[in-house]
């Protein structure tokens, strides 16, 4: 759901807490049914009440311009809330830096080159 300002910038990109969770699950439920779901099923958990501690220093992005940018992707777009974050490239990092072996796993499933 986002609501759009007449400027034509998003003022809000939240998809109600409700709504998520019913999303995550059944993205859950696909990927245990074999679908090729990239996420971790500990982060798609994770997402569901944020229930995970962000580690943005671990994330560098380039931008379409060329300038490469440290920690939070989403913080340099404009104003954001944390709490609200539903950003699963940091969820799954940050889990995986936390020791959880799912991300790490998704991660080395995604990046391997002998997949």
């Amino acid at each position: 759901v986002a609501d759009v300002l007449e400027n034509g910038f998003f003022h809000r990109l939240f998809l109600p807490w409700d709504d998520r969770r019913r999303v995550l699950d059944e993205l859950i439920e696909l990927k245990k049914s074999g679908f090729p779901v990239a996420d971790s099923v500990a982060c798609l958990n994770a997402l569901k009440d944020n229930r995970w501690r962000c580690r943005p220093w671990l994330v560098a992005s380039v931008d379409p311009g060329g300038a490469i940018t440290s920690g939070c992707y989403v913080k340099t777009r404009g104003p954001v809330s944390c709490a609200d974050c539903g950003y699963a490239a940091h969820a799954e990092l940050s889990l995986a830096f936390g020791g959880r072996p799912g991300p790490a796993l998704a991660g080395l499933r995604i990046f391997s080159p002998h997949r």
